[in-house]
């Protein structure tokens, strides 16, 4: 099954996609990690441990709670804007196998066999603009994008989800906040970098718990709601154990990066991220999980008038 066969821009968008293994120029090696060069402002590499690393993040927050089940269960198109590894596209492809799923990243690190019958892999940039047309998509989902965009380019991150998204379809937003009280000295250290290297690119860790609420309303969209949980980093519950495992493996991934950032070897860092996964306990972390979804006005085209919502 295939249904998305009508809603490329042109002809060539709709060729199938390309494969996972891409130009070496597309990519940087800092270390043992190989980076996207498309991004540059992004501190997660493109490789096989990050796509574990993805994986185990996606049994955190699975799976969406905007209220399109029914939709769902009948016959849509769902867009997975950010896809990373695949896995929440996958997982939904399999639960919703009467719906039509479309991953799309700017990296190509998903799964390319054994796919479920009704998904779909594109590399695309959503800065440059997605590939589809206009209100061609019932459900946009997105997750974990903060450390992509500037606080600038959101606006148009905004607008192309909605742009794509059909009137009346619905987009949903999620994202991660690691909240520390407390936190020890070397996770204060590491954090204050953090917050630098992010900020130099342009990246504000605040943004989206101070803006999430409204981010939907530029588009004027509807029914919009807001959410957010907190769990404990840690702790004796399951969820709790994979929260801190998450973070454990967000802190390695960022490494390469942050050690220029930091000025120290990549040994010195591998050291100082035990020390503080050792001391964190006493900070009283936990792990919020930020979710916005909202429905894109219906347009009622009116002879000889503009057009307004319905």
């Amino acid at each position: 099954m295939n249904g998305f066969s009508s809603i490329w821009k042109s002809s060539g968008d709709s060729e199938a996609m390309q494969s996972a293994g891409k130009p070496a120029k597309d990519y940087k090696w800092i270390g043992e990690r190989r980076y996207h060069e498309a991004n540059p402002k992004y501190l997660f590499p493109s490789d096989d441990a990050e796509v574990n690393r993805q994986r185990k993040d996606h049994f955190i927050t699975r799976n969406f709670l905007a209220p399109i089940r029914n939709p769902l269960e009948a016959n849509i198109r769902v867009l997975d804007v950010g896809c990373g590894a695949g896995t929440w596209t996958i997982e939904m492809a399999k639960e919703f196998p009467e719906s039509n799923f479309l991953g799309m990243d700017i990296a190509q690190y998903h799964p390319t066999s054994f796919l479920p019958r009704n998904v779909m892999f594109k590399q695309a940039n959503t800065l440059t603009g997605l590939p589809c047309l206009d209100n061609s998509i019932d459900y946009v989902f997105q997750r974990a994008a903060a450390f992509c965009f500037t606080d600038k380019e959101w606006a148009k991150v905004i607008n192309e989800l909605a742009r794509v998204t059909k009137p009346g379809g619905w987009i949903e937003l999620v994202e991660y906040e690691y909240v520390f009280p407390n936190p020890c000295t070397r996770l204060a250290e590491y954090l204050n970098k953090l917050k630098m290297a992010l900020g130099v690119r342009g990246i504000h860790t605040e943004f989206f718990p101070t803006h999430m609420p409204e981010i939907l309303q530029g588009p004027e969209f509807r029914n919009i709601t807001y959410n957010s949980f907190k769990t404990p980093l840690g702790g004796s519950t399951k969820l709790g154990k994979e929260s801190l495992k998450s973070f454990e493996l967000a802190l390695t991934s960022m490494s390469p990066r942050m050690c220029a950032v930091m000025g120290v070897r990549s040994e010195e860092l591998d050291n100082m991220i035990v020390e503080m996964l050792k001391e964190y306990v006493e900070s009283e972390a936990t792990m919020k999980i930020h979710v916005v979804y909202g429905m894109k006005p219906m347009i009622v085209k009116i002879p000889g008038s503009s057009t307004k919502s319905a």
